[in-house]
């Protein structure tokens, strides 16, 4: 007596005999993780040790997120750092289009505050028919102020997310920042040379 056998359930076995053989799913969560690795760190939760972190870096927070989904751009960076994103703005249309550039207010999303400062080079321009131009958004993370005005770390990593204006040009553009404090995922440095001995 012969069976018969659906052809959905054997093209679904077909393919997982494939994946299993080949291994591919394999080398495609290997690429996923140094991918994610090179963005915001390893994912090692447990080293946070940082107090009022609650023991979660920022690759791990599922609520960091929470305006991520929304952004069309991503920035990662800690306390401190100047970061700055290239826009290019390309003008489709046989004729000049005069365009300002602006940076809205920014919103706390999750987690701790943090100062980011944006400024825009050039803020208005006039795109020439059928070209592009280059726009500089340069971004000044600050902490918590501290004592002779230095910045301090913040106590949690926090996200935060502002809209880019383009009057003139495009749609707004959605730029969230993500900002992994100092106690989430540093390098370890291993005190064992023993000169200190």
């Amino acid at each position: 007596m012969t069976t018969t056998t659906d052809p959905i359930t054997a093209w679904r076995a077909g393919w997982t005999d494939l994946a299993r053989s080949t291994g591919w799913t394999d080398l495609a969560r290997s690429w996923l993780d140094s991918w994610d690795t090179a963005w915001c760190g390893p994912r090692r939760a447990h080293e946070c040790r940082h107090e009022g972190h609650h023991g979660r870096c920022c690759a791990d927070d599922d609520h960091l997120r929470c305006c991520v989904r929304e952004a069309d751009v991503v920035v990662r960076a800690r306390v401190g750092e100047r970061r700055v994103l290239p826009l290019r703005l390309h003008n489709r249309w046989r004729r000049e289009r005069p365009t300002t550039v602006e940076v809205g207010p920014w919103h706390a999303c999750h987690g701790a505050e943090v100062s980011v400062q944006a400024a825009v080079e050039p803020s208005s321009l006039t795109l020439a028919p059928c070209r592009s131009a280059v726009v500089r958004i340069t971004l000044d993370l600050g902490g918590q102020a501290g004592d002779e005005g230095r910045q301090h770390d913040v106590d949690r990593c926090g996200s935060s997310y502002s809209d880019v204006r383009f009057e003139g040009c495009a749609r707004p553009l959605r730029l969230a920042v993500i900002v992994c404090a100092d106690a989430c995922a540093p390098v370890d440095v291993e005190c064992d040379c023993g000169c200190c001995a």
